[in-house]
């Protein structure tokens, strides 16, 4: 079961008073930067461990490898990017299939027990986007994804996996 951190009422507790104590020690300016909770991973009843982030993101990635997406790519960006560490984008030839991909993408990630915090685009189903938090998909019709050009973007995020020819995904 895939299951994001979340932040409890006694982190934030903590935090506030971190961040009171640094405000009175004068460490924290009146703009400055606000130090954030460190992560803490809640580990799911009779489970030894939780899958990673990475898990989920190339589970995403092979339902829409299986749904006949074009060029999908998982990008690392936990490095330029601290909401979320990996984006999986993919794209589909018409409005029809980039709908099938999204929905083929919720199921996979459904049964491993994640959902989207958010989803967008549906209605028009020409970039649907749909946040799982640490990850983040993007299926995109083949001209907005051309349009857009996210991998330009993220240039420098490292390729974790990718498709290849026959449509099959292979990890970096």
């Amino acid at each position: 079961m895939f299951r994001t951190p979340r932040a409890s009422p006694m982190d934030a507790s903590l935090h506030r008073e971190q961040l009171a104590r640094s405000h009175a020690s004068g460490k924290l300016s009146q703009v400055g930067h606000v130090p954030r909770p460190a992560r803490q991973l809640s580990r799911c009843e009779g489970a030894d461990s939780l899958p990673s982030t990475l898990d989920l993101a190339l589970t995403a990635a092979a339902a829409a490898s299986d749904k006949q997406a074009r060029d999908v790519v998982v990008l690392d960006v936990s490095e330029p990017l601290v909401i979320c560490d990996y984006f999986v984008i993919c794209s589909g030839s018409n409005d029809r299939q980039v709908r099938a991909i999204a929905e083929a993408v919720q199921q996979a990630c459904r049964e491993g027990g994640a959902r989207p915090l958010r989803r967008e685009g549906e209605r028009e189903a020409h970039w649907i986007l749909l946040d799982f938090i640490d990850v983040v998909v993007h299926v995109f019709h083949q001209e907005e994804r051309e349009y857009y050009d996210l991998e330009r973007l993220w240039r420098d995020a490292p390729v974790v996996a990718r498709s290849n020819e026959v449509g099959s995904l292979v990890t970096a």
